[in-house]
């Protein structure tokens, strides 16, 4: 029996990995639509007028955003469905990872600048979630390929 068909089988019955690849792309989408509206945000507040420090924290966690959500949503489109106990539970871990990764550097885009200090705890936190979720998916994926 072909090896290649029954991952394919496995991975197309009901579970996890189409439900949180369907996440994924919803989170993405809402994440480009935040990166947009942080765009206008920075245009019509003269973003361009504020000192360098606090301009480039704005402009890098607006980036920060983009890079965020086209992570979620290529993660989304091609979610690997695991069958294995252990690469499921960290696949799932890191889609949390990737997950909340939006929600604390968008946070960061506004409640960081303001403050006028270079810490940045909030897009700290969600540059690391992301960083984390993208090499733990790889690591469950390629314990995948090897089974």
């Amino acid at each position: 029996m072909n090896s290649g068909a029954a991952l394919q089988r496995a991975n197309s019955r009901p579970g996890h990995a189409p439900q949180l690849g369907r996440i994924h792309v919803i989170a993405g989408f809402i994440t480009l639509v935040a990166f947009l509206f942080t765009g206008v945000y920075m245009k019509t507040h003269s973003v361009k007028l504020l000192p360098d420090g606090v301009r480039l924290l704005y402009r890098s966690r607006h980036i920060y955003l983009l890079f965020s959500g086209l992570l979620n949503l290529t993660v989304g489109v091609r979610y690997p469905g695991l069958v294995t106990g252990a690469s499921r539970m960290v696949s799932a871990f890191s889609s949390a990872l990737l997950l909340i990764a939006p929600l604390f550097i968008c946070a960061g885009f506004f409640l960081e600048p303001p403050s006028g200090s270079l810490e940045t705890p909030w897009s700290h936190v969600g540059v690391i979630a992301a960083a984390a979720g993208t090499v733990l998916l790889a690591i469950a994926q390629r314990s995948r390929n090897s089974v």
